[in-house]
């Protein structure tokens, strides 16, 4: 999945949390982006090598940046 795919789903995700569609878009953008920041933390909690990670990071942030568009 690209980067571009994920923010596409975890705001999808967002704006399906509400039954009524009266979340805006800005406030999905929020609630995705807060999603990305806390799988961030999470990675950098891994016990894997440190250049696993850093791909897994750069992928967050890429995801972060379409999110942002």
């Amino acid at each position: 999945m690209t980067p571009k795919e994920k923010a596409e789903e975890l705001m999808q995700k967002a704006y399906d949390l509400d039954q009524h569609n009266k979340t805006a878009q800005s406030r999905c953008k929020q609630i995705a982006l807060l999603c990305v920041e806390d799988r961030i933390k999470l990675i950098k909690e891994l016990q894997v090598s440190d250049l696993m990670k850093y791909d897994l990071v750069e992928y967050e942030i890429m995801t972060q940046r379409e999110i942002v568009k």
